[in-house]
């Protein structure tokens, strides 16, 4: 497994153990290099056999990637 697949994982397990509030996706997405990125994080996921989220929030706009994004509207309270 190499390290940038690794990072990303580690980062959204610890992402999404911090997250006080339920996210949801943004429903203006359109295609663009931001899909591009999105299909890439997503085969990221799938290439570790894992399924993971990332959710970034920017003020009132919400961006989730990974290919589980239905994980992206469940809290999770930090241990």
């Amino acid at each position: 497994m190499n390290i940038k697949a690794l990072l990303l994982i580690t980062s959204a397990i610890f992402i999404s153990a911090c997250s006080p509030y339920i996210v949801t996706a943004n429903p203006n997405h359109s295609a663009s290099k931001s899909d591009v990125k999105a299909e890439k994080i997503k085969n990221l996921f799938n290439e570790a056999h894992t399924t993971g989220v990332l959710v970034i929030q920017q003020g009132q706009t919400q961006q989730s990637y990974g290919n589980d994004l239905a994980r992206a509207s469940t809290e999770y309270v930090p241990a």
